[in-house]
């Protein structure tokens, strides 16, 4: 509550201000001139890292001086990483992406069937981790944000590891304590 009303003004600007209202306003047209790119350049994409170098001709397109959105607004990034992707390196690269990304989770679906707590929980949550990201990127360009990228892959490497992994025979999956009663801890306490 306290952060609520010191920060009160600050938040309510994010959702009034001219800025906010011209962000909600230039993501249509910045869709559009994506969609433009990508239908041009689906098989090889414009190279990556080149969207903006190459947007410029397509920004034109959809300018219109009546709707007051500046022409170099027009030549960002589009707000959507699955889009920016496709216009970067083509559709056969957004596949190819999509596919290591599903082959995460379905390893990710291997490592829930060890029976394992401690695997189990990690892959969950690492899992869930890239969930949200992917959901996030449909929003904005965070697919450039290089920690958010090796977080994906490293995450992705971990639940593969561990997906391949294999417990000893005999050995239990996970130790379960009934009570506190039982609890090494306890035991450790109550000899000591």
């Amino acid at each position: 509550i306290v952060f609520a009303v010191s920060y009160a003004d600050t938040i309510l600007l994010q959702f009034t201000s001219e800025d906010r209202k011209s962000s909600s306003e230039i993501r249509k047209p910045l869709t559009n001139v994506a969609m433009r790119m990508a239908e041009d350049n689906a098989v090889m994409g414009v190279g990556l890292g080149c969207y903006r170098l190459v947007s410029l001709p397509y920004a034109r397109l959809e300018y219109d001086p009546n709707k007051g959105i500046p022409l170099y607004q027009l030549a960002q990034i589009a707000h959507n990483s699955y889009l920016l992707m496709t216009c970067e390196t083509g559709v056969g690269g957004t596949l190819t992406w999509l596919f290591f990304i599903f082959s995460i989770f379905k390893m990710g679906r291997r490592v829930l069937k060890l029976n394992n707590t401690l695997f189990s929980n990690l892959a969950l949550g690492m899992m869930t981790g890239i969930l949200g990201f992917i959901i996030s990127i449909n929003s904005g360009p965070n697919i450039m944000n290089h920690q958010l990228i090796m977080f994906t892959w490293m995450f992705g490497g971990w639940i593969t590891g561990m997906s391949r992994m294999k417990l000893a025979p005999g050995r239990k999956p996970s130790v379960v304590v009934k009570s506190m009663e039982e609890s090494p801890l306890r035991k450790g306490i109550s000899e000591g």
